[in-house]
């Protein structure tokens, strides 16, 4: 692969990941090893992975873990694969909220269905202030 369409596909990539609003740092793992390959920006992280990855093959899953900039009580982890034809492809995204301990997987057909950082607050409902109100509990100091 040349280095230009290496360069292409990173691009693309990034581009989609921040319009999704995903900007936070970033960190690369392999999927069989679960070992960290790199941590930074997102853009960094591709560029050394295609360096490491210069003389191999390019069929090894990978993890990118990331969390929105607004919550970082929230972590993300893409399970992405590269192809040379179509790029990077994110076949599943866990969400978990920590503070809550509950966790989401989704799994995807195209890059296109990936929620926005911005609406991973809302899968993992709140208790409101009026909760126990509606209960019959009343505020006590």
């Amino acid at each position: 692969m040349k280095q230009h369409e290496r360069q292409r596909y990173i691009t693309d990539f990034t581009t989609f990941m921040y319009q999704k609003g995903y900007r936070a740092n970033y960190r690369l793992d392999q999927t069989e090893t679960d070992r960290i390959f790199f941590s930074g920006n997102l853009r960094s992280c591709l560029e050394q992975y295609f360096s490491l990855m210069a003389d191999k093959s390019y069929g090894a899953g990978l993890k990118l873990s990331t969390h929105p900039v607004y919550e970082p009580g929230i972590d993300c982890q893409f399970d992405i694969m590269f192809d040379s034809v179509k790029g990077f492809k994110v076949q599943a995204m866990r969400i978990e909220d920590i503070m809550a301990g509950q966790l989401r997987t989704y799994r995807f057909q195209n890059n296109h269905q990936i929620p926005g950082a911005s609406s991973l607050y809302s899968l993992f409902p709140r208790k409101k202030p009026w909760d126990d109100f509606l209960k019959g509990k009343k505020f006590r100091p």
